[in-house]
C-alpha cells in the first residue's frame, strides 16, 4: 500500500512539473516562498538556545558513561552486566520497563542477559514504538541504518543507507524474538500508576490491559 501511495504521489508530481513546462510560463522567483524567506532569513542565525540550555555545560564524566553505555545498547565494562547480583536478589527483584520502543528494548536486552526478571508494558497492540506506530508513505530511519542497531545484533543485511520504518520493525522484532524478550513483553497494557515505596526501596507498578469484545 505505501509503495503505491508513494507512486501515485510521484506521478502527480511529475505531471504537475511537465504541465508547468509545457504552458510556457515562466518560473517564479525563490524569493516569492515565504519558506524560501524563512530559510535565508535562519541561515545566517545563530542556534538558538530554547531546549538546549540545560546542555550547553560540560558533561560530568558519569553523564558520558551513560550516554556511551547507551549508545552500546548491551552490557558492557562501562556499565557492567550485573552478573555479579546473587540469585536470591535476582529472585526478589523484578523490573517494569514501560514502553518497548529502541530504548525500552534496550533496557530488556541487559535484564535478559543478566538474568534479572523483568516486564515490558506496551500500550500499544504490538512493540517497537515509533517504528509500530508510524507507518506513512516514505517513513525511514534519519540516522544510517549500520549505526542504528544493536552492537550486540548488527545487521549485514539491510537495504538502504536509511531504512524504511517496516525494515527496521523487522529487524527490531527479530532481535526481541532471538533474545527471548517477546515472550515477557505484554501489549495493549496502559501503566495506571507507578508508586514509590521507601521502606523497600522499589516501586509498584499497576497498568491496565485493554479489553477487545469478540464478534
Amino acid at each position: 500500500m505505501m509503495e503505491e501511495v508513494d507512486s501515485e504521489l510521484r506521478d502527480k508530481h511529475a505531471s504537475v512539473m511537465i504541465e508547468y513546462r509545457q504552458s510556457g510560463r515562466s518560473a517564479l522567483p525563490p524569493d516569492c516562498s515565504p519558506i524560501f524567506k524563512d530559510l535565508c532569513h535562519h541561515s545566517g542565525l545563530a542556534m538558538p538556545l530554547d531546549g538546549f540550555a540545560e546542555t550547553s555545560t560540560k558533561l560530568t564524566q558519569l553523564q558520558l558513561d551513560y550516554l556511551m553505555d547507551e549508545m552500546r545498547g548491551f552490557p558492557d565494562v562501562i556499565g557492567g552486566d550485573y552478573a555479579d547480583l546473587k540469585p536470591e536478589k535476582k529472585a526478589n527483584f523484578h523490573v517494569a520497563i514501560c514502553g518497548s520502543g529502541v530504548n525500552g528494548l534496550s533496557v530488556a536486552l541487559r535484564c535478559q542477559r543478566a538474568g534479572i526478571p523483568y516486564t515490558v508494558l506496551e500500550r500499544d497492540t504490538d512493540i517497537c514504538g515509533t517504528w509500530h506506530q508510524n507507518f506513512y508513505p516514505g517513513v525511514r530511519c534519519d540516522t544510517p541504518s549500520f549505526v542504528y542497531s544493536f552492537s550486540s545484533d548488527p545487521n549485514p543485511n539491510w537495504k538502504h543507507y536509511f531504512a524504511h520504518g517496516a525494515e527496521v520493525k523487522e529487524y527490531l522484532k527479530g532481535m526481541t524474538d532471538k533474545h527471548g524478550i517477546t515472550k515477557n513483553c505484554i501489549t495493549e497494557a496502559t501503566v495506571d500508576s507507578a508508586t514509590f515505596d521507601e521502606s523497600s526501596s522499589m516501586w509498584e507498578v499497576r497498568y491496565i490491559k485493554m479489553e477487545r469484545s469478540i464478534p
